[in-house]
């Protein structure tokens, strides 16, 4: 099966699904990891530049421990739901032929967030017409959409949970490749452990992720495909 994780920034994918990814490699699954912007914004020490060259790397390093190939669109932080911003998830979702698509919940109060739930959401009817041009050529399938929880969970209740109890130890080595984000927040680490406790606790095991699944009536979800 092939499995796409499209986050804002990068860190996102980690952060709320990084323990689900891990699942699926270990499965055999080709999993894919799309991130949107450059996430040039996000700190006080360097410039935009310089920070985007530094959360590339992180981003690069926490992939090959995941054992994922990454794809960067490079947009700058702060987006915004235009014709180029749409054209290039509809492009990065050709590229991977995903069975299952994950990304952020559309009511995130994170702009670039929300943006990209909502684009992923209703760009998934334009993936199979050929006059919706990309680089990559139209695919037949409807994949299937997964949303993670938004920071801290509010207003959010997941409606599965996938146990990552045995992934948690090399989830947090991933999340530990962030350093530009880990020197920022310092309650960064304890955030995200705090969260897969609470998640775990609701799920019945130690650690969890949690996550909705987009409804409608072309794409009806389907959560035996999640590991």
């Amino acid at each position: 099966m092939n499995v796409l994780a499209i986050g804002a920034h990068p860190d996102d994918i980690d952060i709320y699904a990084g323990g689900t990814m891990l699942r699926y490699v270990e499965r055999g699954d080709t999993v894919k990891f799309c991130v949107v912007t450059s996430g040039d914004i996000g700190h006080y020490k360097y410039s935009r530049e310089e920070l985007s060259a530094i959360r590339r790397e992180e981003q690069l390093e926490s992939a090959k421990i995941a054992g994922v190939e990454t794809k960067f669109i490079g947009l700058p932080e702060r987006i915004v739901d235009d014709n180029p911003t749409r054209d290039a998830i509809i492009n990065v979702i050709r590229w991977a032929n995903p069975d299952v698509i994950f990304t952020h919940w559309p009511d995130d109060s994170s702009v670039d967030h929300h943006i990209i739930g909502n684009i992923v959401k209703q760009a998934l009817l334009c993936l199979k017409w050929k006059n919706q041009q990309t680089e990559y050529p139209p695919i037949d399938k409807l994949p299937k959409v997964f949303f993670w929880e938004p920071n801290g969970g509010f207003n959010y209740q997941p409606e599965q949970y996938v146990d990552i109890s045995a992934q948690m130890e090399k989830k947090r080595s991933m999340l530990a490749c962030h350093k530009s984000q880990v020197e920022l927040e310092q309650d960064y680490m304890h955030c995200i452990e705090a969260m897969g406790m609470y998640r775990g606790l609701q799920a019945g095991c130690a650690y969890a992720e949690g996550f909705k699944a987009h409804l409608s009536f072309e794409n009806p979800p389907d959560y035996r495909l999640l590991p």
